[in-house]
């Protein structure tokens, strides 16, 4: 990417993106995937919860998260199981 027509504010964040990590992408098996699909997850509020996203992410944990409204939106903790 040439940054030589970003601004300053646009430099840092372009910089900062790239030091911490933040604009790694994964590929993604469908052609057709969302747009998103592959890239960091935002810290996502969720209605009735005082803990956001990142407050649920656990280490060596994983977190699956229903947004399509049939379960109305349901976070399911991780089990104690491992596989």
């Amino acid at each position: 990417m040439d940054t030589t027509s970003l601004g300053s504010i646009g430099l840092a964040a372009f910089l900062s993106k790239r030091l911490t990590g933040l604009s790694v992408t994964y590929p993604t098996a469908a052609p057709d995937a969302h747009p998103l699909a592959g890239t960091r997850a935002p810290d996502l509020s969720f209605e009735g919860s005082p803990a956001g996203l990142f407050g649920r992410l656990h280490a060596d944990a994983c977190l699956l998260l229903d947004l399509t409204g049939e379960a109305g939106g349901a976070l399911f903790p991780p089990s104690r199981r491992r596989a």
